[in-house]
């Protein structure tokens, strides 16, 4: 069972790295950065089987691939954070 706990805690933190790059692009307003490394993070999550985080990395690169929509792709990085913090923490206390 710790085996396992450790490998779901190590799968969640890899996630944490992508999530961190897309901040920076989108505080440097890089937006298609922002949407590739949101689908990149959507498959990777998917795989890993995080349905709520792959959901919303999905929706922010839609929302940052879409032209003057920098609100709508800030809004949606901080729901995927927020995700990110739930998912973290529901399989934290998994134990």
């Amino acid at each position: 069972m710790s085996a396992n706990h450790s490998r779901v805690v190590r799968s969640i933190d890899h996630l944490m790295a992508p999530i961190d790059e897309m901040v920076q692009a989108s505080t440097d307003g890089n937006w298609s950065r922002v949407a590739e490394l949101g689908r990149q993070l959507s498959q990777d999550s998917r795989q890993a089987g995080y349905r709520g985080v792959s959901v919303m990395a999905q929706v922010v690169a839609n929302e940052a691939a879409r032209p003057d929509n920098a609100h709508g792709a800030r809004r949606s990085l901080i729901r995927l954070i927020g995700t990110y913090g739930r998912t973290t923490r529901s399989h934290a206390t998994c134990d």
